[in-house]
């Protein structure tokens, strides 16, 4: 997802690494989802701000999140219907 807008915005990881003040290879491990590499609340609403998304799509693309809410499956459709 996050390399997904970053492309979106013509920018390549070099480029978004420099608007965000951090290298390339950080901002790799941060599409890659690499354990130990999550962004701060601060880093997650620069990054919005960045590749102009909503910080609450970033924030729940790198949480690990288990939720019914969040699960695409028969139980929590019916559910939430």
């Amino acid at each position: 997802m996050l390399r997904y807008k970053r492309k979106i915005k013509g920018l390549n990881q070099s480029q978004l690494g420099r608007r965000l003040r951090k290298s390339k290879s950080y901002v790799s491990r941060l599409e890659r989802k690499v354990k130990g590499y999550e962004p701060s609340l601060h880093m997650i609403k620069k990054i919005s701000k960045e590749l102009e998304c909503c910080p609450i799509e970033l924030f729940l693309f790198f949480s690990d999140i288990d939720c019914k809410y969040f699960k695409k499956n028969k139980k929590s459709d019916s559910i939430l219907k």
